[in-house]
């Protein structure tokens, strides 16, 4: 659909990339894209380039990680615009982003991330040992199991507190996660690195202070 005198345009089915150029009577400034690449004489040529080059725009690209019917069902996902412009990039980030469509980082992503910046504080961790198993397949293990996911789900849902949780559902079991964002928490208030690890401090706070889980 074509707003007249609009100077952003947005492409989804990049399939009909040839017929919808021809129908265009005038070419807005900037334009988005969907993924997406084409085989050809040449190679793999990006859509977003082909885009650009037939109609003499600057285009952006967005992509995943998400899925289309939970985005339509406004479930909490994550998207990434890549722009050579960083103006451009950042006028559709305003356009597009939502509470529950983030053009940022996801929890899990950001939790590595920062995961890897903290070791990396106290010794020359090397980048390949958080792909191992004891790192990002951890990682996606605990949050997508086990008793500290169960926990946190039950946290989020009731607002009981996680001493209640711990002694309703854990069988004795003990819950690891928040103790250890209460020491990670003590280490980076020692060294006035809460502002570099915003994941790291909303946890804490969500655990001990009651900031709530909509910060997040």
């Amino acid at each position: 659909m074509l707003v007249e005198g609009g100077d952003l345009l947005v492409f989804v089915f990049v399939e009909a990339c040839d017929q919808m150029v021809g129908l265009l009577l005038a070419a807005g400034a900037r334009g988005s894209t969907d993924q997406g690449i084409e085989a050809g004489p040449q190679g793999l040529t990006l859509i977003s380039d082909i885009i650009g080059e037939k109609m003499g725009i600057d285009v952006s690209v967005l992509m995943g990680a998400n899925i289309a019917n939970e985005v339509a069902a406004e479930k909490f996902c994550e998207t990434t615009i890549g722009s050579k412009v960083l103006e451009n990039g950042l006028l559709f980030k305003q356009l597009l982003q939502t509470p529950n469509f983030r053009v940022t980082a996801a929890v899990i992503r950001l939790g590595l991330m920062e995961m890897i910046t903290f070791a990396r504080l106290f010794s020359s961790a090397d980048t390949a040992t958080f792909l191992e198993s004891c790192g990002v397949a951890d990682l996606i293990a605990s949050c997508y199991g086990g008793r500290n996911r169960r926990v946190a789900e039950a946290f989020a849902r009731t607002g009981k507190s996680m001493e209640e949780l711990e002694r309703d559902l854990l069988n004795g079991q003990k819950l690891q996660g928040p103790a250890t964002a209460e020491q990670v928490h003590r280490i980076l208030q020692q060294k006035g690195l809460m502002d570099r690890f915003p994941l790291f401090t909303a946890v804490y706070q969500i655990c001990y202070e009651g900031r709530p889980l909509g910060d997040i």
